[in-house]
């Protein structure tokens, strides 16, 4: 387990999104670069935190919500 700043990172990681490609071919990042690469961080309050979905779910709900958002 890597520790950044006051936030716990645990390795491995996958991505818990059941609706895009993930539920059936998980995104895993096995260290700490690809985490960084795969899922990117964010701050909360005083510490960094990984994002639990991967970028490309991320991505993909941020275009469908767009999308819904647009059509009404």
């Amino acid at each position: 387990m890597s520790e950044m700043s006051s936030g716990e990172i645990s390795l491995p990681h996958v991505c818990p999104c059941a609706k895009y490609e993930c539920a059936q071919f998980p995104v895993t990042a096995n260290s700490f670069q690809e985490l960084y690469a795969l899922f990117g961080f964010r701050n909360m309050d005083d510490a960094m935190r990984n994002q639990s979905w991967c970028k490309s779910c991320r991505a993909k709900d941020n275009a469908e919500r767009r999308a819904r958002k647009s059509s009404s």
